[in-house]
């Protein structure tokens, strides 16, 4: 007989690399919500999911240093708790966030 060793590796595509420095503000907010990304530059991924993981928002945004992202999504989500994921090429973060 022989011995076979097998590794699985999940992954997302960006490495696990996580975006340093990123924030999010007012949070919790009425459902407009500032994104700082620092030195982010480039395409972006927004997704949002509810706390179920269900995706209530996807987006594609553009970043530029030091430039905050406004998301306006007043009528776009209800009251509640969800998860904010920034994907980019340098990688990805995820945020809580509360809409009021």
């Amino acid at each position: 007989t022989e011995d076979y060793s097998v590794e699985i590796v999940l992954g997302t595509g960006v490495a696990g690399a996580t975006l340093p420095s990123v924030s999010l503000y007012p949070n919790p907010s009425n459902g407009t919500f500032t994104v700082n990304a620092g030195e982010l530059e480039g395409a972006v991924q927004v997704e949002i999911a509810d706390m179920s993981g269900r995706l209530v928002y996807r987006g594609q945004h553009m970043m530029h240093a030091d430039q905050p992202l406004t998301l306006a999504l007043e009528n776009k989500l209800a009251q509640g708790s969800y998860l904010l994921r920034l994907v980019a090429e340098q990688g990805m973060r995820t945020i809580p966030m509360m809409v009021k």
